[in-house]
């Protein structure tokens, strides 16, 4: 199963986190385990906001100059 497309949370998290909790923890303290999960949580944490405000779609600017676009004007003999 995949995770959830809305940056939450799910199963993938807990699947991802228990694992490396328990390799820095054979590997070193046991605080280091929680201490490394949650630096790389945080990290993803600021990289998923990062990407949310460069990939949202910017608003249109509204023109304050007059148009010289020819095509609407009329036609003169």
């Amino acid at each position: 199963m995949g995770g959830s497309p809305h940056f939450t949370t799910g199963p993938d998290g807990a699947a991802i986190g228990a694992p490396l909790a328990g390799a820095v923890i054979d590997h070193s303290a046991p605080a280091w385990g929680f201490a490394v999960t949650g630096l790389v949580g945080a990290s993803l944490l600021a990289v998923t906001i990062a990407y949310q405000h460069v990939a949202a779609p910017k608003p249109a600017e509204k023109s304050t100059e007059k148009s010289t676009d020819q095509a609407d004007a009329p036609a003169t003999a």
